[in-house]
């Protein structure tokens, strides 16, 4: 495994058809959109259909989680719905930097989308 992939951890609740993760089990890390930076030397893989590309994104309120990259259009979300991604420490270690405090090598993914009306149902 290369330091810019996580695998996927599924919760209790399963896989949702409504996730862009589902049925994959690695996802690839963009790092550059992410504002974080490997040393040269660490071997880094590219996106494809087996492991998409997802940014690490921070909430001052939640913390980080990750999300895909491509998003569909007019759809609620990226919403979280129990998945998790195992990510390198050499990555947890650029975040701590970022944040000035632990950050754990399990992050929660945030890539359920919902239209509008399956929302609005959803949500009564």
């Amino acid at each position: 495994m290369t330091f810019n992939t996580a695998e996927i951890i599924t919760s209790k609740f399963g896989d949702s058809p409504c996730s862009v993760s589902h049925g994959i089990n690695e996802i690839t890390i963009d790092l550059e959109n992410s504002g974080l930076k490997l040393p040269d030397h660490y071997a880094v893989s590219e996106p494809s259909e087996e492991a998409p590309l997802y940014k690490v994104v921070y909430r001052e309120a939640f913390g980080y989680h990750l999300e895909p990259v491509e998003q569909p259009e007019g759809m609620i979300g990226p919403i979280g719905d129990g998945k998790y991604a195992r990510i390198d420490y050499a990555i947890t270690r650029l975040l701590r930097g970022k944040v000035g405090y632990p950050v754990g090598d399990v992050l929660p993914i945030h890539d359920r989308f919902e239209t509008p009306e399956m929302y609005d149902f959803l949500s009564k």
